[in-house]
């Protein structure tokens, strides 16, 4: 087949433990879960898809394409089930691994007006759902667009 490969290596013996196939033009990103069960891997922009590997039996437990390419992907550090987030062109996106053995329906995350045709380079995920749920507020954007928090930060161009 033609796709692009994702090839998992032990760091201890490097010794390559898997190879994964599905993105056709290329891989951007990659995120392993904090338990190291999962991995996901974010599509090239002209193809906009996600993937979630388990890496137990080395098989795709999800995929799908988005209407808007994504550029990173990032594991929530204590959601139970797992959920992950992908950001890019004027896009976050959530997605949570039900009964560990199925990608959930994705869900888009409202974004306010004021952050325009913004493209989300990287995220992280904060671990005060009272702390993101003020910033979401005073950025005009609710907290609850998403079942898990979100932080949506506004670029500054000046330096303190």
């Amino acid at each position: 087949d033609g796709a692009a490969r994702i090839l998992v290596w032990s760091a201890v013996d490097a010794v390559c433990q898997m190879s994964l196939a599905f993105h056709e033009a290329g891989v951007v990103a990659l995120a392993f879960s904090p338990s190291g069960e999962y991995l996901v891997s974010v599509g090239s922009p002209g193809e906009r898809s996600v993937a979630v590997w388990d890496l137990r039996s080395c098989a795709m437990i999800g995929s799908v394409v988005l209407e808007q390419p994504q550029l990173w992907a990032a594991w929530s550090p204590t959601a139970n089930p797992p959920a992950f987030v992908t950001g890019g062109v004027y896009s976050l996106t959530s997605f949570t691994i039900e009964g560990g053995a199925r990608l959930a329906e994705p869900r888009a995350v409202a974004l306010p007006a004021s952050l325009g045709t913004s493209i989300f380079t990287a995220g992280v995920f904060d671990s005060s759902p009272r702390r993101v749920s003020h910033r979401l507020r005073r950025l005009g954007a609710s907290a609850q667009n998403s079942r898990y928090p979100i932080r949506v930060i506004e670029k500054s161009t000046r330096c303190s």
